[in-house]
């Protein structure tokens, strides 16, 4: 098939789904699965369908539900989040199923993606909450009788997340440092509206739109992002501010396997020796996490924890993680204690999480809305995302 792939442009590629795994102790590749466009599956495509030594019987899967697959076979694993981009934050029946699954969600979503706010976003005041119902027969007895559900006509209308995030007045902001990159550290303002998702154009639900605008001084000013959450009603920001940098992490995955590892450093077209190459750089990715975890003390290193010289580590640190969907962990929820100065941090690699500090606990999305989240002091620092002891899963 014809992508935008490692070469940067359109080119003749395969194209494949990943899950990662994300956590405070490093980040990896799980599993993978080769994606077949429809095209495959015609009678132009069955000599090349033998050539390349596909298995009889593979049926097709578009890369939503290859992403699903990847997640229901990792649930076993403890997992509990699930974070993903655009690409797959927009199909509704793949968040569906991670309902299904009994897993929470941080899902990137477009611009347009319409929810059912639950206050007002300029006031706060609460609002109504819309409902379902099917209409009556009508007093004519014409027609079938309705026997679909739809929305209440008496609810409140949709609005779309971007016009959400222009309503927000300046004290529903919160500054925080993400985590450590490249160039520096990564800085970014965060809001989270308590809301009601639309599935099938009906209610569904109940959860969160988490809102994050750069900082001002790029070219074309502040950019934001959008993602719809499933996570409870008493979720605190840090949660979710955490769970939205560990894609970045995971794209560091990806990185240090095409450059260490050769992911993509391959000549061939057979569906075996791609899954082959594909599970040799996984466990050679694998070692070189466990070895950077005993010999980096400033990774969180098995010296480290077994003197205990870190004060910011996350409590419970065998807890799960969190699940991160296709490439195309959620906080404990406890406020560390409030520092008079930032602290200077030693110098980590450019995918180390930022460490705790000031944390702002976020109400009930029912309890006031955008305007009734506090808004703690930050003129003296920061806000950290904490380090939390459950970790993410990243399908790709």
């Amino acid at each position: 098939m014809f992508a935008h792939g490692a070469t940067g442009k359109k080119d003749n590629c395969q194209a494949g789904v990943f899950l990662a795994y994300a956590s405070r102790k490093g980040t990896t590749l799980l599993d993978r699965r080769l994606y077949l466009p429809a095209a495959w599956f015609t009678d132009a495509y069955v000599d090349r369908w033998q050539a390349c030594a596909i298995p009889p019987g593979t049926p097709f899967q578009t890369k939503h539900d290859r992403a699903g697959d990847l997640v229901e076979r990792a649930v076993q694993d403890a997992a509990r989040w699930v974070v993903c981009d655009e690409g797959f934050g927009d199909d509704p029946a793949f968040l569906a199923r991670l309902d299904a699954l009994g897993l929470s969600y941080l899902a990137e979503v477009p611009c347009a993606t319409q929810v059912w706010p639950l206050a007002d976003s300029a006031t706060g005041e609460e609002r109504a909450r819309p409902q379902s119902w099917v209409p009556p027969q009508t007093a004519s007895r014409k027609g079938p009788a309705p026997h679909r559900a739809r929305v209440h006509p008496a609810s409140p209308l949709k609005q779309r997340v971007d016009a959400i995030a222009a309503q927000l007045p300046a004290t529903a902001w919160h500054r925080y440092r993400i985590l450590e990159g490249s160039k520096g550290p990564l800085v970014a303002d965060f809001a989270a509206v308590g809301a009601i998702a639309v599935r099938d154009r009906l209610p569904a639900t109940e959860g969160w739109v988490v809102l994050r605008r750069t900082m001002e001084g790029s070219v074309e000013g502040p950019v934001l992002k959008y993602d719809l959450s499933n996570a409870p009603a008493d979720t605190p920001l840090d949660t979710l501010v955490w769970l939205s940098g560990m894609r970045w992490p995971i794209e560091c995955c990806f990185a240090e396997c095409k450059s260490e590892l050769g992911l993509d450093h391959y000549e061939l077209r057979f569906w075996p020796g791609w899954r082959h190459h594909m599970t040799l750089v996984f466990l050679a990715h694998h070692v070189l996490v466990q070895l950077q975890a005993q010999l980096d003390q400033r990774e969180g290193g098995l010296g480290r924890v077994a003197t205990g010289t870190t004060g910011s580590s996350a409590p419970n640190d065998g807890a799960p993680g969190a699940i991160v969907p296709p490439h195309s962990s959620p906080g404990s929820g406890i406020p560390a204690p409030a520092r008079a100065r930032a602290a200077p941090e030693r110098r980590r690699s450019p995918c180390a999480p930022a460490r705790p500090a000031d944390a702002a606990p976020l109400r009930s999305p029912g309890g006031g809305g955008a305007a009734a989240l506090p808004t703690p002091p930050q003129a003296r620092g920061l806000l950290v995302a904490p380090q939390a002891p459950a970790a993410a899963l990243c399908a790709a």
